[in-house]
């Protein structure tokens, strides 16, 4: 006998659903399809729902959409029963977004029940295609990802494809795709397309009842990273140089780390911001290389950790110091830590300019994921790459 389809029409599946209808009040984010947004289910209806704003060049905002959701409904963050999350695959920002948030109110209340929905699934029930059907995911600006779902409604694979017509000429049967891929040509007699914005067709999926709610979830759920990086990462350790050694960073330290800071970059953090980052904090790690003799810190390295990801903020090395393998010993310890954490995914930004650094993360593992247009305050683009830590083989 097959696995159940969830996405099966008919009385009886109806009749299910009605009687799994989450009550109380039900948290929806998702954010794999950008901009996403935010919405609340209660007892069965959709009662709020807000698109995540986009500045010029930045990230579209989640939170700010989960503050006027739950605005809009006069409810409190105490007062929620559930959290519903978008897995992806999609925006890897919008994924983790999505998750840190809910990851976050299930660790605040260890009772509050979630459940995760994944980006083919949404899309299947929101365009009301029965299975076996292809999906089209956005997968960056010259590729989509391709799933294929059999007649149960199970991803049987997910690959990523060009852009264009030939690589997508050849599927039978039913594509599905929303409508940000517009400049995808599929054929037009076999293909629906959802133009409904990905928060609402989720938040009308959980008021449906076919997303099952299990109390505690929250902390298990993970992103459907169905194309990872082809990155195998190097030998664990990085030996320093004789005369240098890794420390813990403390308040304490700022006068010295601003000095690193303002040696090696043209547009420097204020002392304020680098003060915040070495408060003590459980989801901070503050890093610092030393001279054994002089105790003069030569090179620093700022990152937060938060449910199950880790992002680099800033590595700095003084630069009489540099190309002495200090950058890459502070990140594979980094690495080191972030797996003593159990974290699966790394991320950081870096100048497109800053060539030597994009080199060293490549070589310890990273891959470019997506580009933040005018990201810093002189208008420079960043680059966007990822670490995913669970391909690191075991160390020889």
């Amino acid at each position: 006998m097959g696995r159940a389809n969830p996405f099966r029409r008919g009385r009886e599946q109806t009749l299910m659903a009605t009687r799994g209808q989450a009550s109380g009040a039900v948290l929806v984010l998702e954010g794999a399809l950008a901009p996403g947004g935010a919405a609340l289910v209660r007892d069965g209806a959709v009662v709020a729902a807000r698109g995540a704003g986009r500045a010029p060049g930045r990230q579209p905002d989640l939170f700010v959409a989960m503050r006027r959701v739950l605005d809009d409904a006069g409810v409190s963050v105490g007062a929620l029963s559930g959290v519903v999350a978008g897995l992806g695959p999609g925006s890897f920002t919008g994924t983790r977004v999505a998750l840190s948030i809910a990851r976050a109110l299930s660790v605040a209340r260890p009772g509050l029940s979630a459940a995760g929905v994944d980006t083919a699934r949404l899309l299947v029930a929101a365009a009301g295609v029965e299975p076996p059907v292809h999906v089209l995911i956005p997968w960056g600006r010259r590729r989509v990802l391709l799933a294929t779902l059999d007649a149960e409604g199970a991803v049987v694979s997910a690959r990523c494809v060009a852009r264009d017509p030939a690589a997508l000429r050849d599927l039978a049967g039913v594509t599905i795709r929303p409508a940000v891929l517009d400049d995808v040509a599929t054929s037009p007699e076999r293909t629906v397309v959802v133009d409904r914005p990905s928060h609402e067709a989720l938040a009308d999926l959980v008021a449906t009842g076919a997303v099952p709610l299990v109390a505690g979830a929250g902390r298990t759920l993970a992103p459907a990273y169905w194309a990872p990086s082809d990155a195998v990462l190097p030998p664990r350790g990085a030996r320093l140089a004789d005369g240098l050694h890794v420390v813990e960073l403390a308040p304490e330290d700022l006068d010295d780390v601003v000095s690193v800071e303002r040696a090696s970059f043209d547009d420097p953090w204020s002392p304020a911001m680098l003060g915040a980052e070495l408060a003590p904090d459980a989801g901070r790690i503050a890093l610092g290389v030393r001279e054994h003799d002089t105790g003069r810190l030569v090179a620093f390295a700022l990152a937060r950790e938060a449910g199950g990801e880790m992002n680099i903020l800033v590595v700095a090395t003084h630069p009489d110091r540099r190309r002495q393998g200090i950058g890459r010993a502070l990140v594979r310890e980094l690495l080191d830590r972030a797996r003593a954490r159990q974290v699966e995914r790394v991320d950081l930004e870096v100048r497109v300019s800053n060539l030597p650094a994009i080199a060293l993360y490549e070589r310890e593992g990273f891959t470019r994921v997506g580009l933040r247009p005018r990201y810093y305050r002189d208008g420079e683009d960043a680059l966007l790459m990822s670490c995913l830590l669970a391909r690191r083989p075991a160390a020889p």
